[in-house]
């Protein structure tokens, strides 16, 4: 929940920066509809008192939302006090300077250089990437204690060091942070501040490839696309057929994103039998790079899935784990062929596999390639 106390009885700043006798709830209302449709359960109320700079009737106020059968966990207080906007989390937090429209970078990742002091506190955001990577001895003064913000390395490695006058880092060691890593620190006075957890910065992202962009190979490939030429009152189902009696392949192609932490990636198939019994299916890729020709496929990932006698029920291989071949790095084509090895003697499922899609997923290290 986020809350606007607007005080009626001084002059306010305006969203543009200009000052005006008018009470904000009008301004705050145009805010209040662009965010709820950008930040979807970030819920917005305003409300107007005759002085912000009444603590104890804040503090009341947020004390009778956090109370009762129908508590908030969380309250996010906007409050304006003298020409700022001040936020608050069950105890007063973080300052915003003016325009009123800054206020909204709080929901933000604000980018800011690294240096041995550095005030993360001070930035108009709870969530600060630093990018010039280095060493910090201190993130600097917050305007209460209890302030909290999430910090990330950005493009470089950043250290964080442990002293018990600023940083108080977890086994009173020195906290290295790899690009994309997320330390959770909060204010607790004096200028020192304490890491409460670290969240590793790698991530998982999942890229589905539908069977439209899935082509048979040109040597022992499987049939071309086809469908199931269902009515136009239900979906219509597209696939590719593979071979009962011999083994024959498709492959896929896709660029790894930038930010692709290396290592291996996760294959998952989508398929289906007209028929009971098992199909063997064998997952490889290869990686190229600018300059690079295709050499060869990585080692295969394989599995059996059992497929029932209901045509086209969908089954999955589950996710497979592949380790390419090359140098895979982001930016690079990856190339991910499936096989269906119908010459194999696990496979005894008498009729033909039809493959829906293939979902690939990456490990990166950021939220976003842009």
């Amino acid at each position: 929940m986020t809350v606007f106390v607007l005080d009626n009885a001084r002059n306010q700043t305006d969203a543009n920066g200009a000052q005006t006798d008018a009470s904000l709830v009008d301004i705050v209302e145009g805010y209040r509809q662009i965010v709820q449709a950008a930040y979807v359960g970030f819920p917005i109320m305003c409300v107007e008192v005759d002085d912000v700079n009444a603590w104890s009737h804040i503090e009341g106020f947020v004390g009778r939302l956090q109370s009762g059968p129908n508590r908030l966990e969380k309250v996010r207080l906007i409050f304006s006090d003298t020409g700022s906007w001040i936020a608050w989390n069950g105890s007063p937090g973080i300052i915003f300077s003016t325009p009123l429209s800054e206020h909204f970078n709080g929901f933000d990742w604000i980018d800011t250089d690294a240096a041995a002091t550095t005030e993360v506190y001070k930035i108009a955001s709870d969530r600060a990437r630093i990018n010039a990577g280095g060493t910090i001895g201190s993130l600097g003064t917050a305007p209460v204690v209890g302030a909290e913000m999430l910090i990330e390395a950005g493009d470089t490695a950043l250290t964080l060091t442990h002293n018990a006058a600023a940083i108080l880092c977890p086994g009173e060691k020195d906290l290295p942070l790899a690009p994309g890593d997320r330390a959770r620190v909060r204010y607790l006075g004096g200028s020192v501040s304490e890491v409460l957890e670290v969240l590793p910065g790698s991530r998982m992202h999942s890229i589905s490839i539908p069977v439209a962009s899935i082509l048979p190979s040109p040597n022992g490939g499987c049939e071309s696309l086809t469908n199931d030429s269902a009515a136009s009152t239900v979906a219509t189902l597209e696939f590719l057929l593979f071979s009962a009696s011999t083994a024959n392949h498709a492959q896929a192609q896709l660029t790894l994103p930038k930010s692709y932490t290396g290592g291996d990636i996760l294959v998952e198939a989508l398929l289906a039998s007209n028929g009971s019994g098992n199909v063997k299916v064998d997952v490889r890729a290869e990686a190229v790079g600018a300059g690079e020709s295709p050499s060869g496929w990585g080692d295969a990932a394989t599995t059996t899935v059992a497929v029932g006698a209901t045509a086209g029920a969908q089954k999955s291989t589950g996710r497979l784990t592949v380790t390419p071949a090359g140098t895979p790095a982001g930016g690079e084509e990856l190339f991910v062929q499936v096989k269906r090895d119908a010459a194999d003697g696990t496979d005894t499922a008498a009729d033909k596999m039809r493959l829906y899609a293939i979902i690939v997923t990456i490990p990166v290290s950021k939220e976003s390639d842009a």
